[in-house]
């Protein structure tokens, strides 16, 4: 039986009508993509399910369910589902692979139903990973090839789900407009002139800023562009040949050398791994993108009202959210309800990160925008796509993915090293748990880290450049240093243990200090920890400079390796502890 990891939700899709008894199912496949006859400006996706037995091996498959495709960032292969909610996800190994994107180099496409029209063996073995349809299964998968001779496959449109863009607006137009169409919803026009070394992007409203990357590669590579076009193209093609499921290849929209971190399966023997879930993926190389936004749509006045009704724009955003976020795609979102943001996985950037820099255009310099909170809406039950009509009581459902800084060397390094003490004392430390303010405390394996945030214009003279630049971990791409926050929980009391992103100077991390405190009431924590990341921005990661003002006991500690570490930064680790009276 696979071993499953507890998540939290919020969030209910009301399209499972026939999962909603006592019994777990896990998202096992994807299916074709349909078009929606109750919310046409949403395609829908066909989803496998399984039951999961409580005492034995997966059940059967059961009635296929038709959900939207800006859901399928929620609906996740190995996620586990109750009564139209998501409380928990299968374990599957994780690899990194190193891949070419190049076309008809690195990858090429392939599905069970082609191979065995052309005599081949099926790409998936069924006694691995069976699928309803065995080698009758139409649908795509890119199938990679790996530098020691085996192979990775990834269904065309978990692809599609996890790197194209990171936002669903991007992908619902993609699928459902013609090209002049999606251009219109992409750009907004440029008001500054074209520069052979930058690559220039204004986006439109309902486009978020990581959606950028992807958006510039339509607008300035010819391959990215003909390769989003295709999407619609072949969709468009299937529904005319009256085939009302359609199986549309999806290709990387960049090529040359990349970089891929997934969960999955071996199968075939080891020969292949299955990838299930994107969970990263890296940047391609390129010029500077220079990323302006269209503000026309989202000019209000503080209080919300004489709003300028504008097609496409939300109308506001709900400041308090229901405690289940209800999703539906029986119908589209109503003119004049609230909207609301919804998270639905988290995306690591591989490698160095794409230099993105954010200009404003002089005709915008002098305006002042506000966000427009809607403070209180009777307002569950929300959709994606298109605004039609009104009275329905159904808001904007804005989903999107989380991006996520990958950490390297120190930080890796120490929370591996609080692992293995706790493997090796778990007398003396009870728990481990990262924090972040979005999360809260977490003990799951991959921690995540809490971004620095930058200086605003209006604040004092007394920040200097040095400040300014020293809080980016990419100063031209503008992309800030992680935190990484982790409880050590023991018997006694709680260690906390901060870390610094580092920059490579001259092939080295830089020699930065960890920083270690304990509190005389746990309650101080949050406004402890918001007092520090905030100061250390202003002492430039000088982190002995803050050791007054803890409200507790805090000190520092360097990464010295020691002869006897079993993995690095253990004699780091030891070092903290002893510094708040914890030996071992």
């Amino acid at each position: 039986m696979a071993a499953y990891v507890l998540g939290k939700t919020r969030t209910r899709i009301c399209s499972l009508k026939t999962l909603r008894d006592k019994d777990d199912y896990i998202v096992w496949w994807y299916g074709g993509i349909k078009k929606n006859p109750k919310a046409e400006s949403v395609p829908n996706v066909v989803v496998f399910f399984r039951r999961i037995n409580r005492n034995g091996p997966y059940g059967g498959f059961t009635e296929m369910q038709n959900v939207p495709l800006t859901l399928l960032g929620l609906l996740r292969i190995g996620s586990v589902w109750s009564r139209g909610v998501s409380k928990s996800e299968v374990i599957y190994p994780i690899e990194t692979f190193d891949l070419s994107f190049s076309e008809n180099i690195g990858w090429k496409i392939v599905s069970p139903r082609q191979s065995m029209q052309n005599g081949e063996q099926s790409p998936i073995s069924q006694k691995d990973y069976p699928l309803s349809y065995d080698t009758r299964d139409r649908n795509w998968l890119i199938d990679f090839t790996l530098k020691d001779g085996r192979n990775l496959l990834v269904p065309c449109l978990e692809y599609f789900s996890s790197c194209y863009a990171h936002s669903d607006e991007v992908r619902r137009v993609l699928t459902t407009y013609p090209w002049n169409e999606v251009q219109r919803r992409f750009y907004a026009p440029l008001n500054m002139p074209v520069m052979p070394d930058k690559w220039f992007v204004k986006l439109t409203s309902r486009m978020i800023n990581d959606d950028v990357k992807l958006l510039a590669h339509i607008l300035y590579d010819d391959y990215a562009r003909q390769t989003a076009r295709d999407i619609y193209s072949q969709l468009e093609a299937s529904f005319i040949e009256s085939d009302n499921v359609a199986f549309i290849k999806i290709k990387p929209w960049f090529q040359g050398p990349a970089r891929m971190r997934l969960t999955g399966l071996w199968i075939n023997d080891g020969r292949t791994f299955l990838g299930l879930q994107v969970l990263g993926s890296s940047d391609p190389a390129g010029v500077p993108i220079l990323r302006s936004r269209d503000r026309q749509n989202k000019l209000s006045n503080v209080d919300g009202k004489n709003l300028e009704i504008v097609p496409g724009r939300p109308i506001g955003v709900l400041n308090k959210l229901p405690d289940i976020i209800n999703l539906t795609g029986d119908d589209e979102p109503d003119h004049g309800e609230p909207s609301v943001e919804v998270e639905d996985r988290r995306f690591v950037v591989l490698g160095k990160p794409r230099t993105v820099i954010d200009v404003k255009e002089k005709d915008l310099q002098s305006q002042t925008f506000y966000k427009n909170w809607i403070k209180d809406s009777n307002v569950d039950t929300f959709a994606t796509g298109e605004r039609y009509g009104s009275g329905k009581g159904i808001g904007t459902a804005l989903i999107r993915s989380r991006i996520i800084m990958e950490s390297h060397g120190v930080l890796r390094d120490m929370w591996n090293a609080i692992l293995h003490l706790k493997q090796k004392h778990p007398d003396i430390v009870e728990s481990i748990n990262w924090f972040t303010f979005e999360d809260g405390f977490c003990e799951n394996t991959e921690p995540q880290l809490i971004a620095l945030t930058p200086f605003s214009d209006d604040d004092d003279d007394n920040v200097t450049t040095e400040m300014r630049n020293w809080l980016f971990f990419d100063v031209p791409g503008k992309v800030p240093r992680g935190i990484l926050v982790v409880r050590i929980v023991m018997s006694d009391n709680d260690i906390y243990i901060v870390e610094i992103q580092r920059r490579i100077v001259k092939k080295k991390e830089e020699p930065l200090r960890g920083f270690v405190f304990t509190l005389d009431s746990q309650q101080q924590f949050v406004p402890y920890l918001r007092s520090l990341l905030s100061d250390v921005r202003r002492e430039v990661g000088i982190v002995e400079r803050l050791i007054g003002g803890c409200p507790g006991k805090a000190d520092v500690f360097k990464h010295v390796p020691a002869a006897y570490e079993r993995i690095p930064c253990e004699a780091a680790v030891k070092n903290a502890f002893r510094k708040m009276g914890v030996t071992f």
